[in-house]
């Protein structure tokens, strides 16, 4: 069985079929196809019942601004990435959850504004942030309502949307000129991928329906006039999503059924084992790309 490749429109056969490996919701596998042309790695469809794999506890929306502020200590490599190209002006969170990246930004000055889908997210980013918060599954849409930004932003979102293309492309209209697009998402063209295939955790069937490399994202949004700046799989975040990928694999692999200290030690030992392959460029779990918007 193949599907046409939404960004080059080749063939894409199957790649796997995996079941719901992260949080066990489900024994349904779901396929999932590759372009040979570009590396895109994509979901044959949603299922219709999309919202249930996300249950309460994956968001764990802190109590209080102090808990999130806490939580928000080994977060600040976020808003340094951001501020290497934009220092302040109107910044959009898109998939905001509760707000670790729009309180950073919002505490060095920016303009912030969040598109969110859980409803209690959005109330703890309204109430205790005091940021304009837009509750939507679709940011596509709601984003079209909301002007111009300098700044638009996503850190592990663009893989859950629906449809990340109609969104790239009404995210580069938003975009001011000069302004900058900043998302990070999990890298197919990783090390971890090539050797656990659909048992890398990072394809977290099925609420991943997108795995996009560099290089295919880049080829998409060209046309919308937005080019690389720079990309990488060094930073905070993507060296932390190496040791995540290892240990959650083990906890898969043996069901949970035993102590999260052990597996974790697994994972941490065999990240140190792999480091040297995985500090290479591009073979980390993920990468942080950032993007400018011409000025004509």
């Amino acid at each position: 069985m193949t599907h046409s490749c939404p960004v080059c429109s080749r063939e894409a056969p199957l790649r796997f079929r995996v079941p719901d490996l992260n949080r066990r919701l489900s024994d349904h596998p779901f396929a999932y196809h590759g372009c040979p042309s570009c590396g895109l790695v994509f979901i044959d469809r949603p299922p219709d019942d999309l919202d249930r794999y996300y249950k309460e506890d994956y968001y764990q929306v802190p109590r209080s601004i102090e808990e999130l502020a806490a939580r928000a200590r080994n977060e600040h490599y976020r808003i340094d990435i951001i501020q290497q190209f934009a220092r302040s002006g109107r910044l959009l969170e898109i998939g905001a959850s509760y707000g670790i990246l729009c309180y950073l930004a919002k505490q060095r000055g920016f303009d912030v504004e969040a598109i969110e889908r859980d409803e209690g997210c959005c109330r703890f980013l309204r109430d205790t942030l005091k940021i304009r918060a837009h509750q939507s599954s679709r940011p596509e849409e709601t984003l079209r309502t909301l002007g111009a930004f300098d700044v638009i932003a996503l850190w592990h979102v663009i893989e859950h949307l629906t449809d990340p293309w109609a969104f790239l492309q009404t995210a580069a209209a938003a975009l001011k000129p000069g302004g900058i697009l900043v998302l990070a998402t999990p890298n197919p063209e990783s090390f971890q991928f090539r050797i656990l295939r659909e048992r890398w955790p990072h394809v977290d069937a099925p609420r991943h329906l997108w795995l996009m490399p560099t290089s295919c994202l880049q080829s998409y949004v060209r046309p919308l006039k937005l080019d690389l700046l720079w990309s990488t799989t060094e930073d905070a975040g993507g060296v932390h999503w190496n040791e995540f990928g290892w240990t959650q694999y083990f906890v898969n692999m043996t069901g949970g059924r035993l102590p999260r200290r052990p597996l974790r030690a697994m994972g941490m030992l065999t990240t140190a084992l792999t480091r040297f392959i995985e500090r290479r460029p591009r073979q980390g779990c993920a990468y942080t790309a950032a993007f400018r918007k011409r000025s004509s």
